[in-house]
């Protein structure tokens, strides 16, 4: 293989060998019903900077190594599959800048995933899972923007709170209770979560939150002028007194 593209569709059961597609840039996937795994060395694939494989709904597995040895990896996307986990390499993908694995049967993304080693990861969706924890390395991610975990189990949301550049944040129908007071400190960009029809507790704790805040800057914002108010009066008494003596 020689070409930079590779689109095949519908028909596929098994990928060929990939060990030779040293120039192999885009790998596409897609539709594929058959297609239970890539070939291992798809690693190899050194130039390789998107690999997409939508709706390949018997797939269960990523290669394990995907994107470890990958520099150019800019793309990784399998949504509506079968996979039950994040291959470990997609932690390791430096370049990583989207990650998007919705609609599958997750239970495992790997610990370290959005930590230092990856600096331009700006978008991870793993929507229509069955995650119950965000991995840890979260607490480091610092260019994430958007983040969709709807429709997990997870029980908080506690690692986001090194998140600062998170813009668009999904958390909809988990098992989340409350979003806590001092992540929502932390996310100073926040400008969208997502509340559907039968919106989580969790969004709806937020935009109390959201109000609290609000309502405690009101509040402080009129103490402050009373006590301004307040103590230019008392200069005028003591100016006026001054005045008559």
């Amino acid at each position: 293989l020689v070409g930079s593209e590779m689109c095949i569709r519908d028909s596929l059961r098994t990928l060929p060998s990939l060990a030779r597609a040293r120039a192999l840039e885009t790998l596409d996937v897609s539709a594929n019903a058959s297609l239970e795994a890539l070939p291992d060395d798809a690693c190899e694939t050194r130039a390789l900077r998107e690999l997409i494989a939508d709706g390949c709904v018997s797939l269960v597995s990523l290669p394990e190594a995907l994107g470890e040895a990958q520099p150019a990896l800019r793309t990784i996307r399998a949504r509506r599959c079968a996979l039950t986990r994040c291959p470990e390499g997609a932690a390791l993908a430096r370049a990583l800048e989207t990650l998007e694995l919705g609609s599958n049967r997750l239970v495992f993304v790997p610990e370290v995933l959005g930590g230092a080693q990856q600096p331009s990861l700006r978008v991870v969706r793993v929507d229509d899972n069955l995650l119950t924890a965000l991995p840890s390395g979260f607490e480091r991610a610092d260019a994430l923007e958007v983040l969709d975990c709807s429709s997990n189990a997870l029980r908080d949301v506690a690692p986001l709170v090194g998140c600062g550049s998170l813009v668009d944040l999904n958390v909809a129908d988990n098992a989340i209770a409350e979003l806590q007071l001092s992540p929502l400190e932390a996310w100073h960009h926040l400008k969208n979560v997502v509340e559907q029809a039968c919106a989580s507790r969790a969004a709806i704790a937020l935009r109390a939150a959201e109000m609290r805040i609000a309502s405690s800057d009101r509040r402080d914002a009129a103490r402050a002028k009373m006590s301004s108010a307040s103590s230019a009066f008392s200069r005028s008494r003591i100016q006026r007194r001054g005045a008559r003596g």
